[in-house]
């Protein structure tokens, strides 16, 4: 019981210090990177087709096509909102930034639950004493700049959550379930890249606990290079649906990066 109510007690902080006062410059956007996203994502028009959607040129959710050829975030936060906010009846200037600023808070709130997974994870498999897991997901929880980015509208905790996620699943493969848990890290890991291409650096520790994996069941050279090309295929193919616009044209046989 006493455990329970620690891990609830640090679940509630957790969404409290996230969710408190989202509109605290009271529409005023007073962060610019976050006003210049409202531009762009209300800019944005949902695309007639699954074919528009994935055509560069023509697609309106692409910024190049509204008038934002400098664009350089990953463009998938920025799809979600935008989808979201249509369905929701939220699309206009000032709700379009508190659904950004509420779905920003709510991949940061998931990360408290993955480090507490994470550390529970650990602790039955290399001896972690049984504290752990709730000092880490509460020094989080009301951590300082998890709870600042987490009042923007921005990518960085998007790109945390799928980055964190990655690893976490990547963490498994070698104990439970290798094939999904492979295949959902390398999901994670498109997404991230659709946030922000920063999200690489997790790539070699990702990539570390899947080879650990394999060299441990003393599979043959052949099936190391099968399991990480799989790896790298579902994170390519991820991102080009999670981000299509990042690509020169939608062959998804040219991997040619869109610099225009």
């Amino acid at each position: 019981m006493k455990k329970i109510l620690v891990a609830a007690t640090i679940i509630l902080l957790a969404f409290f210090f996230r969710f408190n006062n989202l509109n605290w410059d009271e529409n005023f956007h007073l962060h610019p990177d976050e006003r210049f996203l409202t531009m762009v994502g209300t800019a944005m028009k949902i695309p007639s087709s699954i074919t528009q959607y994935f055509d560069q040129k023509t697609s309106l959710l692409n910024p190049s096509n509204i008038g934002y050829n400098f664009f350089v975030y990953g463009r998938f936060p920025l799809i979600l909102t935008k989808y979201l906010a249509v369905v929701y009846k939220l699309d206009n200037y000032n709700d379009f930034t508190i659904l950004g600023r509420q779905l920003s808070a709510f991949f940061d709130f998931l990360v408290v639950i993955l480090i507490f997974k994470t550390v529970l994870f650990l602790e039955k498999h290399y001896r972690f004493l049984p504290s752990i897991k709730y000092w880490a997901s509460f020094f989080y929880a009301i951590a300082v700049l998890p709870i600042q980015l987490s009042h923007f509208f921005a990518v960085d905790t998007f790109l945390n959550f799928f980055m964190f996620g990655s690893f976490y699943l990547a963490l498994r493969v070698g104990r439970d379930r290798p094939l999904q848990n492979t295949i959902l890290s390398a999901t994670f890991f498109g997404l991230a890249l659709a946030c922000k291409v920063t999200a690489l650096f997790i790539l070699p520790l990702n990539l570390f606990f899947l080879i650990k994996t394999v060299f441990v069941r003393r599979q043959s050279l052949i099936k190391i290079t099968g399991f990480v090309f799989g790896y790298f295929l579902i994170s390519y193919f991820i991102l080009r649906i999670a981000d299509p616009y990042l690509f020169q044209n939608s062959n998804v046989f040219d991997p040619t990066i869109n610099i225009t």
